[in-house]
């Protein structure tokens, strides 16, 4: 039962999320109908958030040798408070990756369009192009830092130990320190894989051991 769970339970949320998100991208683009783009958004967030957080909770307990039932998946559908928090505290983590991102692209971005507003000579143009990509690739490194340092957020989530969305954050930058190599290796590991997931059929298999692979490292790295 508990290898059944471990498949089927990623699958779910992956295959929820590639619904979702094939319906918003059809939806707007194909027949421009805003209010099914923001009928799934919603439902994204009021489904999906939770039953991410649920199964963060559920890898976790899974990799301490605790036997979790599938059900723990909607520990987070079952009580109100918990429910609002995980999606206030969600999205104050989305808005700081926004923000990261934004700082760490801004420049460079910037300094690249700076050329299309100006009459300036090609001399100049070619300096501020270069420029320009300096700065994206600078920008690059300090966004994969920024986005492992925050790798913890569900996971401290889902443990319920804390639910400021600030504590949650300031907590999960405090334990990657010294861990970001370890999980930076981890991903360039699975990325070949996960691209393989777009078949589908993969899915099954890789995905279930990815999140493991994840939870352990989490629950190493807050020594759960």
């Amino acid at each position: 039962m508990k290898s059944i769970a471990v498949i089927i339970i990623p699958l779910i949320s992956l295959m929820l999320f590639r619904f979702l998100e094939t319906a918003l991208y059809y939806s707007h683009i194909k027949n421009n109908k805003i209010y099914l783009s923001v009928f799934f958004a919603i439902a994204d967030i009021i489904l999906l958030w939770q039953l991410s957080s649920g199964q963060k909770r559920f890898f976790l307990l899974l990799v301490s040798d605790k036997k979790p039932s599938v059900l723990r998946m909607f520990d987070f559908f079952i009580n109100t408070k918990s429910f609002f928090l995980s999606i206030f505290s969600r999205t104050v983590s989305i808005l700081r990756l926004i923000f990261l991102l934004a700082i760490s692209f801004a420049p460079g971005v910037i300094i690249f369009f700076i050329p299309s507003y100006f009459y300036i000579g090609d001399t100049e143009k070619q300096f501020f192009l270069y420029t320009a990509v300096f700065l994206l690739t600078l920008g690059i490194p300090f966004a994969i830092s920024g986005m492992l340092s925050m790798f913890l957020n569900p996971y401290i989530r889902a443990t319920g130990l804390f639910t400021n969305p600030y504590a949650i954050m300031n907590k999960s930058v405090q334990k990657m320190k010294g861990n970001k190599t370890e999980l930076f290796y981890l991903y360039l590991k699975y990325i070949p894989l996960l691209i393989t997931c777009i078949l589908i059929i993969p899915a099954f298999f890789i995905l279930p051991r990815f999140e493991i692979k994840k939870a352990a490292f989490a629950r190493k790295a807050l020594l759960l």
